[in-house]
């Protein structure tokens, strides 16, 4: 006997719910594999891969660990075209010839999926010396934060080149790539909130700045240690787009004024979220703080300097939420320290949150002279952002603030409009929430957690409004698919 997916509605709406989602997620990835040949089987790993997964000769799954690995090789010709394909768990930035391309990767049910970015990267090859560059992070072994759990720590890349002699370049990751330790950043901080996100304290110097250039001597380095093939046995293709960065802009200068340090002393270097929290706002009245109101712009010039034992600090509004991470280009002495902390909303002191549903700061510790100094990972959707500048008496020129902007490329297909204008701005207040809740799939609460959750009610019509307003499933397939290889019910990786 045979039914209809109408009748099946009639009969059992849950079930109708239970074979789309089957079919999304399974002919989704079927359609995914289908178009490429270079996707892993089980059971015949590495097949056709000339790449293998590397990492150091340290621990396995380590806590908030980042590494440097580099490749330098030569090419004979021009390159035509060429491509990159990169794993890793957890986390990476990947440069070429020193130019940052991009960072991923899609996040994957470890260990036996793992998602490979594939980044075109044929302008940035030269005829002669190149080299591929990744700073790769790894949270730590088992923490229940919303991109993978159980996976050892690796590296897995491979670039395949089209000269223009007619020659071909096949190079992937092995035992001759060059690794090191970062020590810049530290690896005793705490995570906070749902997502287990780490507070971020950099110490500026520690690690060469040119480590990633074609030019950089890696000769003291160590040498890869290449990992057990057995340990992903699905290396397939992302299935979501890969996002688009872009620089934006502060549009307003909120406030701008002094901190009191008495209630702020107290805490270790670490507590950055604490200490933010803690210490009072006023007016200013010992420090300084020229042409605040120009950092709206991409070179502002301000100055700032602590006196007193008080530091200066600005909010900054960036006329809507972004998933971003903020950038702040600067000139100062060796030592001064730059303290942030960023939300959607502000409380009734006027003060961003730094506690909200969770602890959110990160805290950098300059070398002398110009630099930019840029938080690695995404932690929350975020519209206003605090800086304090705190710099021992000595003044310190901010050149710009901004943010790096990850927005998922999807164009707006649907609209709705009506003679109620309740309703119209509704409808904008929808389709505005559910893009904020695209990253690499479709996430529960950018602000909050950032998990791919699937069976709950309020995620249920937000996918059918992602779907109604951008016409794409790309984020649902992957959502579902999540959620069917993952042991939790909820959809929650696992």
């Amino acid at each position: 006997m045979s039914i209809s997916i109408r009748q099946l509605a009639r009969v059992n709406p849950l079930a109708l719910i239970v074979v789309v989602s089957c079919t999304i997620a399974f002919g989704g990835h079927a359609r995914a594999r289908a178009s490429s040949i270079r996707d892993l089987r089980a059971g015949d790993y590495p097949g056709q891969w000339a790449g293998r997964f590397i990492w150091d000769k340290g621990e396995a799954a380590p806590k908030q660990y980042f590494l440097m690995l580099r490749k330098t090789f030569d090419l004979a010709a021009p390159a035509t075209e060429a491509r990159v394909h990169i794993a890793v768990a957890d986390k990476y930035l990947l440069y070429v010839n020193g130019r940052y391309v991009g960072r991923g990767p899609c996040r994957s049910i470890g260990p036996k999926w793992i998602s490979y970015d594939t980044r075109d990267i044929t302008a940035h090859l030269k005829p002669g010396t190149n080299t591929l560059a990744v700073l790769a992070y790894y949270y730590a072994g088992g923490i229940n934060h919303p991109f993978s759990k159980f996976e050892r720590a690796g590296l897995f890349v491979q670039l395949e080149a089209g000269l223009a002699d007619g020659s071909r370049a096949l190079i992937g990751s092995d035992e001759s790539w060059k690794v090191r330790a970062a020590s810049s950043y530290r690896s005793d901080m705490p995570v906070s909130g749902i997502s287990q996100m780490p507070t971020e304290v950099y110490e500026a110097g520690r690690d060469p700045e040119d480590w990633m250039k074609a030019e950089y001597d890696d000769s003291a380095w160590d040498r890869a240690v290449r990992l057990p093939d057995a340990g992903w046995q699905y290396l397939e293709p992302r299935v979501t787009p890969l996002p688009l960065e872009r620089e934006v802009f502060p549009v307003k200068l909120v406030a701008v004024g002094e901190t009191d340090p008495a209630d702020a002393a107290r805490f270790k270097d670490s507590d950055v979220a604490e200490r933010l929290t803690a210490e009072k706002h006023g007016p200013l009245a010992h420090c300084k703080a020229e042409k605040a109101s120009e950092l709206i712009k991409a070179d502002a010039g301000a100055l700032f300097q602590s006196a007193e034992g008080r530091d200066p600090f600005v909010i900054l509004d960036f006329g809507q939420p972004y998933l971003g991470i903020p950038r702040v280009v600067f000139e100062a002495p060796k030592g001064t320290v730059v303290e942030m902390t960023y939300g959607a909303t502000r409380l009734s002191n006027g003060r961003v949150p730094a506690k909200e549903c969770g602890q959110f700061g990160d805290r950098y510790v300059a070398r002398a002279g110009r630099q930019t100094w840029q938080p690695f990972e995404f932690k929350k959707a975020t519209r206003l952002l605090q800086i304090v500048f705190r710099t021992g008496g000595a003044p310190v020129r901010v050149h710009s603030v901004s943010l790096l902007a990850q927005e998922y490329p999807v164009q707006l297909r649907g609209n709705f409009a009506c003679s109620d204008e309740t309703l119209t701005r509704l409808w904008r207040a929808t389709i505005d929430t559910v893009y904020l809740h695209l990253e690499d799939t479709y996430v529960c609460e950018p602000v909050r957690e950032r998990w791919p959750y699937l069976i709950t009610g309020e995620l249920e019509q937000s996918h059918l409004a992602y779907y109604a307003a951008y016409g794409n499933i790309a984020a649902t397939d992957l959502n579902f698919t999540h959620t069917t290889r993952s042991q939790l019910t909820n959809g929650v990786l696992g």
